[in-house]
C-alpha cells in the first residue's frame, strides 16, 4: 500500500521555462525531499537540465550528478522518445555544482560517485529500466547506510510506463510514499529497513 502525503514547503520555481517535462508541483516535492537528506544528488534522466537547474538552485552545497544518454532512444518506449534531448544538460552548464554524465544509467557505476544521499529516477520509463535503476539505487543507498530514492511519473498509467507497476509491487516489501496531486513517489532506505 502506498501512503499519500502532501508537500509542506513552498519553493519559488521559475515558471518562465517554456519546455518543462516535470510539473512545478512535482519539482517542489522533489526539492522538499532533497532537503530531507544529507549527501549529494543523482538525477537519472536529466534531459536538457530544467529540473536539474532547480535542484542546483535549492541545493547549492550539494553536488548534482545529472545523467542522461543521447542514444537512449534505442531502449526507451516509442512514446518517450520525443523527450530525448539534442544536447544533454545544456541549460545547466553554468552551475558549478553539477557534473553532467553522458552515459546510460544501466552502465553507470553508482559507487564511482561521491556520497550520494538522494537518487531521482526519471530516465527510461520502461518496466525493465525502472526496475534496474531501482535495484542499483537500493543497493547503493543500503551500502551507504541511508538515503532517499525518488521516482517521477508514478501515476502515469499507459502500458509503456513501468513506474507505477514497479512501485505498486515494491510497496509490498518496503514503504513507498506518494505526494498527493503529483507524479512523485519515494522511499527512505536505511540498513534498518
Amino acid at each position: 500500500m502506498i501512503k499519500k502525503i502532501k508537500v509542506k514547503e513552498d519553493y519559488q520555481i521559475d515558471e518562465s521555462v517554456a519546455r518543462r517535462y516535470t510539473p512545478i508541483k512535482d519539482i517542489k516535492a522533489i526539492i522538499y525531499l532533497t532537503k530531507m537528506c544529507d549527501g549529494n544528488i543523482l538525477e537519472i534522466g536529466c534531459n536538457e537540465g530544467v529540473t536539474t537547474n532547480e535542484l542546483c538552485k535549492f541545493n547549492p552545497n550539494k553536488k548534482i550528478y545529472a545523467v542522461d544518454y543521447i542514444d537512449s532512444t534505442n531502449t526507451m518506449s516509442q512514446e518517450q522518445r520525443k523527450e530525448t534531448p539534442q544536447k544533454i544538460g545544456h541549460l545547466i552548464h553554468k552551475n558549478c555544482n553539477v557534473k553532467i554524465i553522458n552515459k546510460s544509467s544501466q552502465e553507470l557505476d553508482f559507487f564511482e560517485l561521491e556520497d550520494v544521499g538522494f537518487i531521482f529516477i526519471d530516465g527510461d520509463h520502461s518496466f525493465e529500466a525502472v526496475k534496474k535503476d531501482t535495484e542499483k539505487s537500493i543497493e547503493y543507498i543500503f551500502k551507504r547506510g541511508k538515503g532517499i530514492i525518488c521516482w517521477h511519473d508514478y501515476r502515469i498509467k499507459p502500458i509503456w510506463c513501468g513506474v507505477k507497476r514497479l512501485l505498486d509491487r515494491l510497496s509490498m516489501r518496503m514503504p513507498i510514499k506518494h505526494f498527493d496531486g503529483t507524479l512523485v513517489a519515494y522511499t527512505q532506505v536505511s540498513k534498518l529497513l
